[in-house]
């Protein structure tokens, strides 16, 4: 069996796949330390686990105590062996989701910042066009000219700066992205 968990926006997230049988569950703005083994006793449920052979985990970036709370479940679900934790940039997550040529993505870092990456989308093959970076708000207009913005930073935005980009709502980076990502990519960043 593999999970996957994602919890670096206001969005937490928990994948499951063994073999054709899957299941997605997300929870919108919820208390994440109460929903995590909420959504795990599901799984529980749903499947008869014998073993994980992997963890997918978002290592961000995003909300800091998110990440903290998605680590220490999945250690604590391993038994702290984080032998079997594969870690998957939640940027990276996000932009698979999109099939456009120029994709930039952003998510809320802090007041007035934003954690941004932008990609490059040639059928399929996606390649990052400028590395991660943290950039300010008033910058995101000159970052991402040519391409479709997408992430929960964009909720954030000023009215004037969201009139200015072209953007889809697509904002999550879910447990199920970081999967596709990892089945993509393997481990580490683009």
């Amino acid at each position: 069996m593999i999970l996957s968990l994602s919890t670096v926006t206001r969005q937490c997230s928990l994948y499951a796949i063994e073999g054709d049988r899957e299941i997605l569950i997300k929870k919108d703005n919820e208390d994440m330390i109460k929903c995590l083994p909420e959504m795990m006793s599901r799984v529980i449920n749903e499947f008869n686990i014998d073993k994980i052979d992997k963890l997918i985990l978002s290592e961000g970036p995003g909300y800091i105590t998110g990440i903290r709370i998605g680590i220490s479940f999945a250690k604590g679900i391993l038994l702290g062996n984080a032998d079997n934790i594969v870690n998957i940039s939640s940027l990276d997550a996000l932009a698979i989701q999109l099939r456009r040529k120029n994709i930039s993505v952003i998510l809320r870092a802090r007041k007035g910042m934003y954690h941004f990456k932008r990609y490059e989308n040639n059928n399929g093959d996606i390649k990052s066009l400028v590395p991660y970076n943290q950039i300010e708000e008033k910058l995101i207009p000159d970052y991402t000219a040519g391409s479709i913005v997408i992430g929960e930073g964009v909720k954030y935005l000023n009215k004037s700066i969201v009139n200015s980009i072209e953007y889809e709502n697509i904002f999550h980076p879910d447990a199920k992205n970081l999967y596709n990502a990892f089945m993509m990519f393997g481990s580490g960043e683009l």
